[in-house]
């Protein structure tokens, strides 16, 4: 019987620092959808039946771009290292603060990798 192999991307922005006193509207993934489609499932976590959801936090500076990202958990080193292989593809629109100016911000992304019959 073979395996169908699914990968499912539920993205969530669910953190948001701030540059000074101000809320802030959150940093804003542009082309995540197509940069997630484009993730490969592991052929060695298929063969050893791995599923699980890697979630990663990253920060982005007031142009928009990375400064750094920390994975907060992964069900294995592959599945991981799949994502992060697509993260500086990924392009982001700034958080804004009350005023509409760019500041500092986070999102934390979930990415669920699943294997289906």
């Amino acid at each position: 019987m073979k395996k169908l192999i699914t990968l499912s991307f539920a993205f969530a922005i669910v953190l948001c620092s701030y540059a000074g006193n101000g809320k802030a509207e959150k940093p804003t993934a542009t082309n995540y959808k197509e940069v997630l489609k484009e993730i490969v499932y592991p052929q060695a976590s298929v063969e050893q039946g791995i599923e699980g959801k890697v979630v990663v936090d990253i920060k982005v500076n007031k142009l928009g771009e990375i400064v750094s990202y920390r994975f907060k958990s992964y069900p294995c080193r592959d599945l991981k290292e799949a994502v992060e292989s697509s993260l500086t593809k990924i392009t982001f629109l700034p958080a804004t603060n009350k005023k509409g100016e760019a500041v500092n911000g986070r999102v934390t992304l979930p990415i669920n990798f699943q294997l289906t019959i």
